[in-house]
């Protein structure tokens, strides 16, 4: 069902609107259960450093979350990147080079806010609190 809801085109969760409702919901309870699944998985193998990376944006959700929404509403570079190269790649290619983009975005983001003072206050406000002087 994930992959049905996945080759019928694009479903938005924010703007209810989808080639087909019903095949759309299906495939994000499906992809959500995938994932699930996966995440059992990888759970009894807590040593190997992809599921390292995992558990760090796991903890680090909201530095991921924040700045992914950053991306979308302020800077919103994969869409300019998509139409400057519409005509000249292969959609396939084009929606690799977007993720690959949105990413690296935030992990960049997650791997230097926790050095930026202040700043870091407001995400990880357990381990780096604000000093009153």
């Amino acid at each position: 069902m994930w992959l049905i809801s996945a080759f019928q085109g694009y479903f938005v969760l924010t703007v209810p609107t989808s080639p087909n409702l019903l095949i759309s919901v299906m495939g994000g309870v499906a992809g959500s259960l995938c994932i699930i699944q996966i995440s059992d998985w990888l759970s009894h193998y807590p040593n190997i450093q992809p599921v390292k990376w995992l558990k760090r944006y796991g903890q680090l959700s909201l530095i991921v979350l924040c700045f992914h929404l950053i991306d979308l509403d302020v800077i919103g570079i994969e869409g300019w990147l998509t139409s400057n190269l519409i005509g000249h790649v292969e959609p396939l290619m084009i929606t690799l080079i977007g993720i690959s983009y949105r990413i690296s975005f935030v992990t960049i983001a997650m791997l230097a806010i926790p050095h930026i003072p202040g700043i870091r206050a407001c995400f990880l406000p357990r381990q780096y609190l604000f000093r009153r002087a």
